[in-house]
C-alpha cells in the first residue's frame, strides 16, 4: 500500500512517462539516427559487426570508467550526508531505501537545484 505522498509522485512519474511516450519525436535524435544508419549501410555486414562491437565495448568502459570515478563517489559521499540529515543510520548509498518519498523528493530536489547553478555559473563566467 503506497502512502499519499507516493501515490502522488507515482502519478507525476506516470504523466512524465506518458508525455514521453506520446511526445513529439526529438528532430536532432532522428536526424542522427538516420545519418548513422546511412553511414553504416556502406559499410559491408562483418566490417558493421565489428564496428559496432568495438563501439559497443568502448561505451561498456566508458561507462564503467565514470562510474568509478572520484566525481561519482563524491556524489555518493553528498547523497549519504544529506540522507543522514533524515536518517543517521545511512552509510551505503543503498540504505536511501529506509528514507520516505518526500526526503527522497527533498534530497533530488537540492541536487538539481545545485545542478543547475553550476551550470548557469559555467555559461555566465566564460
Amino acid at each position: 500500500m503506497l502512502s499519499i505522498a507516493e501515490n502522488y509522485y507515482m502519478e507525476k512519474l506516470e504523466k512524465w512517462e506518458d508525455e514521453l511516450r506520446n511526445g513529439r519525436p526529438n528532430k536532432i535524435l532522428h536526424l542522427y539516427s538516420d545519418s548513422i544508419d546511412s553511414l553504416l549501410s556502406f559499410i559491408p555486414d562483418m566490417q558493421k559487426q565489428k564496428i559496432l562491437r568495438s563501439f559497443d565495448n568502448i561505451l561498456f568502459h566508458l561507462h564503467a570508467i565514470l562510474f568509478n570515478s572520484t566525481l561519482q563517489r563524491n556524489t555518493a559521499q553528498k547523497l549519504m550526508h544529506h540522507a543522514r540529515i533524515h536518517n543517521e543510520s545511512i552509510f551505503p548509498l543503498n540504505d536511501m531505501k529506509k528514507l520516505n518519498i518526500d526526503q527522497l523528493q527533498a534530497i533530488a530536489d537540492k541536487q538539481m537545484a545545485h545542478y543547475r547553478m553550476n551550470v548557469t555559473k559555467k555559461l555566465f563566467i566564460k
